[in-house]
């Protein structure tokens, strides 16, 4: 069963969650097993493990991910459960996959805090994977920003820059001019803001109706000469 499904509209095609997400899954089918002790239900966990459904997703999966990989070695969480450290072996290959795609910094935020927190039980192709992740995210961050287009959010990610740098042993120099990068995009957004707020005045041009010929000012002034012969 798939774990998304696309929709197209016209030109574009959009992509929708469906049903429960890989680990999601798998958990389900190990607290089946636990609850039965059905070694089906911990076969197929295991075999979904070995090729998730699409792969692992960052939004879907993500920390979860991580921290199930974590479980499954751990051996107090799922006892006797059958190849529970293949099945976590599995995972995090599919862990290291999923890194290597396209995540948004507050999933990639979320996926290194999950890392930080699990790391005794995980391995260092994850911990390299998650690293590299966070050096291309710091090292092409002009890109990242062009997409945010609120303030807040700008300065959020001021905050993940230093926090993310921080984790994987950056240089000073490179987080600066990280945050620079940001604070480029800050300016250009206030700029914009302010050239669309500015005020228009139409009434301080003159209008095209606006004609003083010899015509107009005589009907200007006339009535003003004849009130005065009047009195």
């Amino acid at each position: 069963m798939p774990t998304w499904m696309v929709v197209k509209r016209e030109h574009i095609s959009q992509r929708y969650a469906k049903g429960l997400s890989n680990t999601d899954r798998i958990k389900l089918l190990i607290r089946w097993w636990g609850e039965t002790n059905d070694t089906r239900f911990s076969d197929a966990a295991f075999e979904l493990s070995q090729s998730p459904v699409s792969g692992l997703d960052s939004w879907r999966d993500g920390e979860e991910a991580i921290e199930l990989i974590a479980k499954l070695r751990d051996g107090d969480y799922f006892e006797e459960l059958p190849r529970a450290d293949e099945m976590a072996d599995h995972l995090e290959a599919a862990a290291v996959a999923m890194l290597e795609t396209n995540l948004t910094s507050e999933e990639l935020e979320k996926i290194s805090d999950a890392v930080d927190d699990w790391r005794r039980h995980l391995t260092d192709q994850l911990f390299h994977a998650v690293d590299d992740a966070i050096r291309y995210e710091i090292e092409n961050v002009g890109t990242v920003v062009e997409e945010m287009d609120s303030e807040s959010t700008l300065l959020e990610h001021i905050d993940t820059i230093n926090k993310l740098g921080e984790r994987v042993g950056l240089s000073s120099q490179a987080v600066s001019r990280a945050i620079e990068r940001v604070k480029d995009r800050i300016t250009k957004l206030e700029e914009e803001t302010e050239v669309s707020d500015s005020p228009s005045f139409p009434g301080s041009k003159a209008k095209a109706n606006d004609v003083f010929d010899d015509t107009a000012l005589k009907n200007l002034f006339t009535p003003l000469i004849q009130s005065n012969d009047a009195a």
